[in-house]
C-alpha cells in the first residue's frame, strides 16, 4: 500500500505518519529529510524557508517535485513494503503519488491548534512567531499560478480522504483507521 500525506502546516501529517509506522508498519519517506539534507549539502540554512526554495526548485525541474525524488529512493532501497510519502505539498505531487499506484490522506485543523501545535514540536522548521507562521501558512497554502510552488489547498482538493485534527488524539486514530478500513 502506497500513501501520500498532504496537510496545512501544524495540522497533524506527522501523527498520521507515526500511527501507520508505529502501529500498522509502514516505510516513510520524509520530504522534509530529504529537502534538509540538500539544504546541509550545499551548507545553507536548514529553515522552513530554504526548504520551501528548494522544494520549488524541484518542482520547477519536475512537478512530481520531491514525491518523485524519495519514490525513487523507495524503489532502490525496498520497493516493496507498504509505504507513506509525506508531504505533499501540490496537486501534481498528489497525482505522482497516485500514479504510482498510492491514495493520499489530506489532513488539516483550525490555525489556532496549528500555532499551537509547531510551538510545542520546536523542530528546526517551526521556531517561528505567530506572524512568521501566518506568513508562512499563507505562502504554503494559498500557493499561486505557478505549478511549481506549493499549494496545499489545491493538493488537499486532490486528496482521496481528508482527515480534521481538531479533536482528540483517540479520535483522529479512529478516523485513519476508519479510511483504513475501507482500502481493505
Amino acid at each position: 500500500m502506497i500513501i501520500g500525506i498532504t496537510g496545512t502546516l501544524g495540522g497533524g501529517k506527522g501523527t498520521v505518519v507515526d500511527y501507520l509506522r508505529d502501529k500498522i508498519g509502514f516505510s516513510h519517506y520524509s520530504s522534509s529529510d530529504l529537502l534538509i539534507e540538500i539544504l546541509k549539502e550545499r551548507g545553507e540554512t536548514v529553515d522552513r524557508d530554504g526548504m520551501n526554495r528548494v522544494a520549488n526548485e524541484l518542482r520547477a525541474n519536475n512537478l512530481a517535485g520531491v514525491p518523485a525524488e524519495t519514490y525513487k529512493r523507495y524503489e532502490a532501497e525496498d520497493g516493496q513494503s507498504d509505504v507513506i510519502f509525506e508531504a505533499l505539498h501540490s496537486a501534481d505531487e498528489v497525482e505522482f503519488v497516485k500514479s504510482v499506484g498510492g491514495i493520499v490522506l489530506g489532513v488539516t485543523a483550525d490555525p489556532d491548534i496549528r500555532y499551537e501545535r509547531i510551538s510545542k514540536r520546536g523542530s528546526v522548521k517551526d521556531d517561528v512567531s505567530k506572524e512568521k507562521f501566518i506568513e508562512q501558512q499563507q505562502r504554503e497554502e494559498s500557493g499561486s499560478d505557478d505549478v511549481s510552488k506549493s499549494n496545499i489547498f489545491a493538493a488537499l482538493k486532490h486528496a482521496d480522504f481528508i482527515l480534521e485534527n481538531n479533536s482528540s488524539l483517540d479520535d483522529f486514530h479512529q478516523q485513519i483507521d476508519k479510511i483504513l478500513a475501507t482500502l481493505k
